[in-house]
């Protein structure tokens, strides 16, 4: 399965880091992840070097629509805090 993992960031905060967790443990299930983000960070390299595909978009809707086209993923999960804004 195609499976896209969207954050925020790829900050070093709790939430990026479940994230990319959550990215690494699906592709060792054997899914095929891409990390979707509107914020580089010190998160990407190890993500990168784990061979998931790390995309970085400008925070507007038409640059993430692109880019999801793109991936044509089967599944979207929008990994957020679990705290409420």
């Amino acid at each position: 399965m195609k499976i896209v993992i969207f954050l925020n960031e790829l900050g070093l905060g709790g939430t990026e880091k479940a994230g990319c967790r959550w990215a690494i443990g699906l592709q060792q299930r054997g899914h095929q992840v891409h990390l979707l983000s509107m914020t580089d960070g010190p998160r990407r390299q190890h993500i990168e070097k784990t061979g998931i595909d790390v995309s970085v978009v400008q925070p507007e809707a038409e640059a993430i629509e692109k880019r999801l086209r793109q991936i044509r993923p089967d599944v979207i999960h929008c990994h957020g805090p679990g705290y409420p804004s």
